[in-house]
């Protein structure tokens, strides 16, 4: 049962549906809906009135079988601006150039606002308003409303009420007891059904700060009066976020079967909506994640996306969404979970000015942050090779600034494991092929003909681990090649790569004379390829001249942020990386040579990957 379906059987009723089963003799009081802020008070009135199929545009002509009168009260601060904002409200249906000279003949008319309504609505009040303005103004009234009435009709096929909806009513600045005063004219001397919405909090400081104040009327007995029935909404994430993207989508600029272009049906525009829809559990699991219901805020959230990934994708191009959906699924709740939690001041003013890595270890406010969101996975949260601190500079900008940069995303996004460090990633799985599931297990086994097929596997180390491995594999029948035709296939890579593959010191660690015990049942299959591959190897020693330390010290001071990049990758692999030649003060001396904190914590987070120089810092002194 849907948590507000008692709040939908009282209207039923309250309204004289056909759907309730008991019927309303009278409506001489108004219904107050409460939910704090955010929750859905607007939302869920609005499927109400539109029956949960069709979307209100036009308060006053699209709700099914009733005239609505939408009005915000807040910031009004007199019974005369409220009176104005509920005539502009009927003023749309006053467009007609018949009803011009008729309008602009009648002093004061916003003062006749709920006259007007009244009249809407069928209520007999022109007796009233003849004696307040003669009996010329009073027919003209008269005229006037049955001339509205006309219009109306014409744009809409049928009504059979008309309803006042007062939102925002806590945030208006008139007392309450003189606010439902007011209210009370509709409901008992016009007899017009009237729904107030308000924020639970507010509404309840409002009454208990008004409470002693003798000067006002009694706010108890006021409220009594005019309100018969009050409600508190509970609107789930799972209903709004379904409201948000249906199933059912009119695409922007899309026509009809009389080639007219149809309004789009989802709210956030078409890219949002593509790219959000697939993920409809992941938003409804960040609303729970962040402990409060605030779905305006999470609506504000939706509409940064816009922003963030630009009009057309200018800022993010579409191709890195649609390349590899993990990776759009975890940048779009890094964005989400952060924006959202700006909202709800989760995220305090020292974040923007934090370094990073202070911000993981001794920063309260972002250590809750990562607390709350923990179960959902983020680019920031997966901390893939030190993605967390690449990150959280470009998260700060965006929230400080409300912009980025697009090639500074792009070369992060480039930076990832899903792109340009795809190969950090999957090695690791192909070197456990075995353990992986079938949908797994495939996507490994393209990804290892892709880096054959554009000669990026270059570490001898890997490539004779994976030459093993597989071999083994085909001779068991797991691979579509045999093993000859494997052997054949990785000999002719062999031979294609041999001017690039990388120089390896096999001294300095087992090397790949390590295998040797694992290869004893193979050995006369696969020395031929490993001895092939150890000439090759050793072939490239005479090239690789390059004096260590003076590559590393260069690299270090490098002004180009990709240079430090590249060297940081390498030192994260031990294997594309020989830090042990490197001597101390050197060492030492480029680190503390970094300039900015951003630098340092990246390359602390590339050391942190290296586990084999850090096991031997201890032994080095």
């Amino acid at each position: 049962m849907n948590n507000n379906q008692h709040i939908r059987e009282f209207l039923d009723f309250y309204l004289g549906r056909p759907e309730s089963k008991l019927k309303c003799m009278n409506t001489d009081y108004a219904v107050l809906i409460t939910g704090y802020w955010g929750s859905g008070k607007t939302h869920f009135i609005r499927n109400y009135l539109g029956k949960d199929d069709s979307e209100i545009r036009n308060w006053f002509t699209d709700c099914k079988d009733y005239c609505v009168v939408y009005v915000t009260l807040f910031g009004v601060k007199t019974r005369e601006e409220i009176n104005q904002r509920v005539f502009q409200k009927i003023c749309p249906v006053l467009s007609s150039e018949k009803l011009e000279n008729l309008v602009g003949n009648i002093p004061n008319l916003a003062e006749l606002a709920g006259f007007v309504v009244g009249l809407v609505a069928g209520t007999p009040t022109i007796a009233v308003a003849s004696k307040k303005y003669s009996k010329i103004v009073g027919n003209q009234l008269k005229e006037l409303s049955q001339k509205v009435v006309d219009d109306l009709k014409k744009t809409k096929k049928e009504f059979k009420k008309t309803i006042i909806i007062f939102d925002d009513v806590e945030r208006a600045d008139v007392p309450i007891p003189e606010l439902l005063g007011y209210i009370n004219e509709y409901v008992e001397h016009l007899k017009i059904p009237c729904i107030l919405l308000a924020e639970e909090n507010i509404w309840n400081e409002a009454k208990i700060k008004q409470k002693n104040d003798s000067t006002l009327h009694s706010l108890s007995s006021t409220e009594e009066k005019v309100v018969g029935k009050r409600f508190l909404i509970q609107t789930t994430p799972e209903e709004i976020i379904n409201a948000w993207f249906p199933d059912d989508v009119v695409a922007e600029n899309s026509v009809d079967e009389n080639d007219k272009v149809c309004p789009p049906s989802h709210i956030f525009g078409d890219n949002v909506h593509e790219l959000l829809f697939p993920h409809k559990n992941m938003l409804i699991n960040i609303i729970k994640a962040s402990g409060v219901n605030n779905y305006r805020a999470f609506k504000h959230t939706l509409h940064d996306l816009n922003n963030f990934i630009g009009f057309g994708y200018c800022n993010i191009p579409k191709k890195y969404f649609e390349k590899d959906k993990d990776f759009g699924k975890y940048l779009l709740a890094d964005f989400l979970c952060i924006q959202y939690a700006k909202y709800l001041d989760l995220l305090k003013k020292d974040f923007y000015e934090i370094d990073s890595h202070k911000s993981t270890e001794n920063d309260g406010s972002y250590k809750d942050f990562k607390n709350q969101f923990e179960n959902i996975d983020r680019i920031t949260s997966l901390n893939y090779l030190g993605d967390e601190y690449k990150w959280l500079p470009l998260w700060k900008k965006w929230l400080r600034n409300g912009s980025i940069d697009k090639d500074e995303i792009e070369s992060k996004i480039k930076d990832t494991i899903w792109f340009d460090r795809k190969q950090d990633d999957m090695l690791p799985k192909l070197y456990d092929w075995y353990k992986l599931s079938d949908v797994e297990g495939e996507k490994a086994l393209l990804y290892f003909k892709e880096i054959l097929d554009e000669k990026k596997l270059l570490d001898p180390d890997a490539i004779f681990s994976l030459y093993y491995k597989f071999y083994w594999y085909a001779e068991k029948g797991a691979l579509e090649e045999t093993p000859d035709e494997f052997n054949k296939k990785m000999n002719e890579y062999l031979d294609s790569i041999k001017d690039n593959i990388h120089y390896q010191d096999f001294s300095s660690f087992g090397g790949m004379d390590s295998y040797e015990f694992m290869t004893e049942a193979f050995e006369k299959n696969v020395s031929e390829f490993r001895d092939k591959l150890k000439k090759i190897v050793l072939a490239r020693k005479e090239f690789h001249n390059v004096d260590e330390t003076n590559y590393f010290n260069a690299q270090m001071k490098s002004e180009n942020d990709l240079t430090f990049n590249l060297l940081c990758k390498k030192v994260e692999n031990r294997n594309s990386y020989n830090l042990e030649k490197i001597k101390e003060k050197d060492f030492v001396e480029s680190f503390v040579s970094l300039k900015t904190m951003e630098r340092k914590n990246r390359f602390k987070a590339a050391l942190e990957g290296n586990v084999y120089f850090l096991s031997q810092i201890p032994l080095r002194g």
